[in-house]
């Protein structure tokens, strides 16, 4: 048994074995060709393509016919786009990369770990965190991977309002002034939703309520003038 598989390139060590007071001679073509070695074992040169030899046993009885040994070279695929990106804080950030050829697979770490494919999103970010990818391709049990390529996500930070009417209580049916201090480089928006899609009043540190009678939350967003990142609700 010996290697027929390798990534890109390389020489291989490859045999024969016949019955005893023969002789094997190694060609380069199925017929005809010229005699590379003669003997069981025969060392390649450096092979850069699939290449096939053929072993020959002669003794004084005759010749066998030529039985083939195929070589393989397996290509190791290539990292051909791995994007690094800046993002908002408190974001989730989803990571793509494309390969030559092959499969994708995802680390943390820059050696060694353990791939997991929900390393491809980062939620809540909350610091510039850097992610690991290489492709990778099996072929006849032999595995030929990329090196791997660093995916930074860059975190800008967003601004947060840190002082703020509190918990206003109406007795009845009122409408109250609401207000937050607003941090330097910023609007401040007003919404009906934590999820900031049902906007009340833009651009104004300040938001009259309507006449409400019942427990109801506000949320005021902060959003930078300089990276368009808007604070936690």
């Amino acid at each position: 048994s010996f290697v027929t598989t390798k990534c890109d390139t390389g020489s291989f060590k490859i045999s024969a074995t016949t019955s005893l007071e023969a002789e094997i001679k190694w060609y380069d073509a199925a017929t005809g060709g010229n005699v590379l070695k003669t003997g069981d074992n025969f060392v390649t040169p450096i092979l850069t393509s699939n290449t096939t030899y053929y072993a020959e046993a002669s003794n004084c009885n005759g010749t066998s016919s030529r039985v083939a040994v195929a070589l393989t070279l397996v290509a190791t695929p290539s990292i051909t786009s791995a994007p690094s990106v800046t993002a908002c804080q408190y974001t989730t950030v989803n990571l793509t990369a494309q390969s030559s050829a092959g499969t994708l697979y995802w680390y943390d770490v820059a050696t060694g770990g353990v791939s997991n494919s929900a390393y491809t999103s980062i939620n809540n970010l909350n610091a510039t965190t850097t992610r690991y990818v290489l492709a990778s391709t099996t072929q006849n049990g032999v595995t030929c991977e990329s090196p791997r390529t660093s995916v930074t996500v860059t975190m800008a930070p967003s601004s947060a309002i840190t002082n703020a009417i509190s918990n206003p209580i109406v007795y009845g049916t009122s409408s109250l002034q609401l207000y937050v201090t607003q941090p330097s480089n910023t609007f401040i928006n007003w919404y009906s939703d934590v999820a900031g899609t049902q906007l009340l009043l833009g651009g104004n540190n300040y938001f009259t309520t309507p006449s409400i009678s019942q427990t109801t939350t506000y949320y005021a967003v902060a959003t930078s003038l300089v990276n368009g990142c808007p604070s936690s609700p």
